[in-house]
């Protein structure tokens, strides 16, 4: 006579929703090596030292935003971002006045998405955004995932 048993192996699993981007190098918005005859314009620069980092096991799609949440204003720069692999380039900034918030991945499946590089670009004009010395206008930008 054979006899088996079982058992529960009971396995908990918990929700992951995951977001972590790094801050991105200096945006040097500084003509003065250039030909006057160009105008005011200051820049564009870019810079993508930044680094997007995103896990999620939902049963719904996602997308994260990002929005400047501190704006040191004083200025007419413009402030774009884009993450590679997402959405495209989105204007976060203009000319000193934020935007709402943009959708700068959208389609998240669960899964990961891994070592995104972040650019962001800035552009103003020397008539509007007047400095005495070298200033730092620092923006904070908010990334945050919601569902699609």
């Amino acid at each position: 006579v054979a006899a088996s048993g079982g058992s529960l192996a009971p396995v908990k699993v918990f929700a992951q929703d995951l977001l972590a981007v790094s801050n991105s190098g200096a945006l040097v918005l500084d003509n003065s090596s250039a030909d006057p005859a160009v105008g005011d314009a200051l820049g564009p620069v870019s810079d993508s030292a930044a680094r997007l980092n995103y896990t999620q096991n939902s049963l719904l799609t996602k997308k994260i935003t990002a929005q400047v949440t501190a704006n040191p204003g004083g200025s007419d720069i413009t402030l774009t971002v884009s993450v590679a692999g997402g959405a495209g380039e989105k204007t976060l900034v203009t000319g000193g006045a934020t935007a709402a918030a943009q959708d700068v991945y959208t389609n998240i499946l669960a899964g990961a998405v891994s070592d995104a590089a972040v650019t962001y670009k800035a552009s103003a004009t020397a008539a509007g955004t007047r400095v005495s010395a070298a200033t730092n206008f620092i923006y904070t930008v908010t990334f945050t995932s919601v569902s699609s």
